[in-house]
């Protein structure tokens, strides 16, 4: 029955540590989620300061 006892604390821990380690893994998701609209947007950002540069990309 110690053997019993043993395995399920173990359980018991394992399953708390996965269940720790998804959450953080979720919040990295949301933070590279992010960071990737932030780099996105400033990209969008960039190409409008070049347009101008470039006449031919307007379209009359």
């Amino acid at each position: 029955m110690k053997r019993l006892e043993f395995t399920t604390a173990f359980g018991d821990i394992f399953v708390g540590t996965f269940l720790r380690f998804e959450r953080y893994t979720i919040n990295i998701l949301n933070g590279s989620v992010i960071v990737i609209v932030i780099i996105l947007s400033l990209g969008v950002r960039s190409l409008y300061k070049f347009i101008p540069e470039y006449p031919e990309l307007y379209v009359d």
